[in-house]
């Protein structure tokens, strides 16, 4: 198990993140890798950050949530993953995400 502590953050494969700053803000990705220096994670969403070229981020610049796919991990510590994979991942939990807000979240 891939695992890494930053304060009292603790950041995995196969994690969803969002991005708190860059041109990506507000953008949801999964953790594909982790800095051994415990200071950048590396995030692919499918799409535009592919698995085979990951966004090196500074974890301090991405919010953690706690959802943790166990097979996106699973693939992604065999080197099996795919970029369909993780976006279709990123697209139900986007869709998952809208049906459980309110009338008033979905409007802002």
């Amino acid at each position: 198990m891939e695992a890494c502590v930053i304060g009292a953050l603790e950041f995995e494969t196969g994690q969803t993140v969002f991005s708190k700053a860059g041109h990506d803000k507000r953008k949801s990705f999964i953790i594909v890798g982790l800095d051994e220096n415990a200071e950048y994670v590396y995030l692919a969403d499918g799409s535009l950050r592919l698995i085979e070229k990951p966004k090196k981020k500074k974890m301090k610049h991405v919010q953690k949530t706690n959802e943790v796919s166990a097979e996106l991990k699973e693939k992604i510590e065999l080197k099996t993953v795919s970029n369909r994979d993780i976006a279709k991942y990123l697209e139900l939990n986007r869709k998952k995400s809208k049906e459980d807000m309110g009338p008033c979240q979905k409007a802002m």
